[in-house]
């Protein structure tokens, strides 16, 4: 083997070497931002699911007040249907009262009777 050839050898190894520690450090550069990138994915993922749950915890509340509200206008609209159906009672025994006064004499009525009977009567006294 001659010197050149020797030179050549030494240059392709050296070269050879070289060429492996780039690659091992492109490999880490590109293992590093692949691994920053994941982390920063993982934490905006994290954040986008926070807010996903605190969205669904609020809508849940919300869910929850427009069934207190449904059920408290049901309770309101049972206590008006409740009341209506008192004041047609009432409404229906006046009725009854108005029909019933019908079949009766009036006040009027009831005087004259009263005063004829007193222009009629007679007073008898018993000794």
């Amino acid at each position: 083997m001659n010197l050149l050839t020797a030179i050549e050898q030494w240059v392709d190894t050296r070269t050879a070497k070289q060429i492996d520690i780039r690659m091992d450090d492109l490999a880490r550069m590109v293992r590093n931002e692949v691994k920053a990138q994941l982390e920063d994915s993982a934490a905006a993922i994290a954040l986008d699911t926070n807010a996903a749950v605190k969205d669904y915890n609020e809508l849940e509340e919300r869910i929850d007040s427009l069934e207190q509200t449904i059920e408290s206008h049901d309770n309101g609209i049972d206590d008006l249907e409740t009341r209506v159906d008192e004041v047609e009672l009432r409404v229906d025994e006046v009725g009854d009262r108005v029909t019933n006064a019908d079949d009766h004499p009036t006040h009027g009525e009831v005087a004259d009777l009263v005063r004829e009977v007193i222009n009629h009567a007679s007073i008898s006294i018993d000794l």
